[in-house]
Order: structure tokens, then sequence, then C-alpha cells
């Protein structure tokens, strides 16, 4: 079974006609089932009130759709951050956006959207992490006659039952169970969205962005990384305010020049470690303007 992850950031209609709608935080999930593709679907809940819904998203995502439909600033800010990932995209043929595309660097297709779900039973995501065993959190709560449960994504190795992981704060998880798409499964890969019965820890113990994983992932306020800065930015960054989305976490920071690296100093401490890919966000368009690449936490 295949499990792709797809972001929408500008067009929730779109999702709605994928998947079928699940959970919702700041961002809504949709899921699909269709022979043997499983996909998950993420798109912001409200992006003028949670904008930091959009580079979660993209950065959680294997490939990104995006409506031309109205190519407005949001389309334009999803476009940098694809480029600054390297993320697959599909666009919609609704308008033509060519000149747009152009100054991008960008693994895209165009597509009607019909034709979407078709284009994704081919594709293959492209190569994702294995070996260490890791789930990022988005949504912990307990369940009357069931127990604490963790939504997330299983984001490199693969989880089974009875595994015994380490929250960011030390202690062991052990899990119980393991869902996906409602029904109860052994095992899950790189890329399925699952929801975890625990033992060891409480619903409590979880924020959102939180990591378990088969080596601690402590939660940091400072790292180092290796940044790109989009030109359309045109900005120094040294010594800069913004903030800092990474997986499902997102936090107010100041950057600061150090060597060949920059210096991330975050409001709030984060799950990180050292390879993870980050988005760096602002308050004025565009919004995303770089990404980075922890060097070393």
């Amino acid at each position: 079974m295949k499990s792709v992850i797809i972001a929408i950031p500008n067009d929730p209609s779109l999702a709605e006609r994928l998947g079928k709608k699940g959970s919702v935080n700041s961002i809504t999930f949709y899921n699909r089932k269709a022979d043997d593709l499983i996909l998950t679907i993420l798109t912001p809940s409200d992006v003028e009130e949670k904008y930091y819904a959009v580079p979660e998203s993209i950065l959680m995502s294997d490939i990104v759709i995006l409506s031309s439909r109205n190519p407005d600033s949001l389309f334009g800010e999803s476009l940098i951050a694809c480029s600054l990932l390297g993320k697959d995209v599909i666009i919609t043929d609704e308008s033509d956006v060519s000149k747009l595309l152009s100054g991008f660097k960008l693994k895209c297709a165009v597509l009607g959207p019909d034709a979407i779900l078709d284009y994704l039973k081919s594709y293959e995501p492209r190569p994702r992490p294995a070996g260490a065993k890791r789930v990022d959190i988005d949504k912990a709560f307990p369940v009357k006659g069931v127990g604490d449960i963790l939504l997330g994504f299983t984001t490199a190795g693969t989880i089974s039952k009875h595994d015994k992981l380490l929250h960011s704060s030390g202690k062991e998880v052990l899990i119980r169970s393991i869902q996906s798409q409602d029904e109860d499964v052994d095992s899950a890969g790189v890329g399925t969205r699952v929801g975890l019965a625990i033992k060891g820890a409480v619903y409590s113990d979880f924020d959102k962005g939180d990591v378990i994983s088969d080596r601690q992932i402590p939660k940091v306020s400072e790292f180092s990384a290796k940044v790109e800065v989009s030109p359309l930015a045109r900005i120094n960054i040294d010594g800069m305010a913004c903030s800092i989305a990474s997986g499902f976490s997102f936090s107010n920071a100041t950057l600061k020049a150090d060597g060949a690296d920059v210096r991330v100093s975050a409001e709030r401490k984060i799950a990180v470690a050292i390879g993870d890919r980050f988005l760096l966000v602002k308050g004025d368009k565009p919004r995303i303007f770089g990404a980075g690449t922890i060097s070393k936490v």
C-alpha cells in the first residue's frame, strides 16, 4: 500500500473533492483510500487567523497541489515554499500561470482537477527517511475505554505495535495499538497518518509538534542551520525577528549569522533533529521567505 501526503494550501473545495473530511485543528485533514493508494490531504483551516498552518502543511507533504483559479499572494508564497524545499507540485489548469512559474525551480505538473487522482495513483514520492523510527504528533487526546491517543504521521522508518519509543521529555512511550484509515494495523511506514493508543505517558504530556522516536529528540530553543532566502524577499536576515515552522511546530524566533550558518533562537522550545527542514515566515508579503536545514542542535 502506497501512502502519499498532499498539501492543498489555497483551495479547500479541491481537498473536499479528493478526500473525506477527518480531524480539524489549524489544519483540516482529508483521507482517501483508492485501490492500493492512501491519500492524506492537509489544508489550512483559517489562513487569515492561523497562517502558520500553511508552512506546516507544506513541510509535512510529499506533493503540493495549488489551484490556479485565484493566483494571489498565498499562491505565490506557496510557490516560494515549494521551490525552497524542492517539493513536487501539481497546479490546476484553471488559468495560465506560466509567467509566474518561470522564476521558480520546480518539478511541476499542470493538470485539470479531474485528472489529479489518476496522476497520484502513478506518483512515486521522493525517497523518505528509513532506519530510525519517528512520529510527528499534531494532536493528543483521551478516549473513554481506550486510553490516551496520539494523531500524527510516521516521518521516518516503520513503527510497529508494541514498539517502545521516546518522547522529547525522555518518557518511554509504548505503542499499544495502531490505526490507519480507521483500521487496526500492526505497522505503519513513512508517510502514513496514524492514530496511536499509548501507555507510559498521558495525552497532556504532548503538545502539537512533539515527536516520539527510537532516540530522544529533545526540545530546544537554539540551533544552527544552513539557510536559503528567496531572491523575491530581498532582505538581510542577520539580526532579523521572524517566525519558524518546523514539522507541526511554530514559534517566533530571531536569526543571527554564525559563520556560514545561521543561529536560530526560538521563543518556544521545539523538537528538532539534525537534518530537519524548516520554513521562515515574516509578517509582510511574501510571508514565507526562507528555508533551512538544521546542522547543529
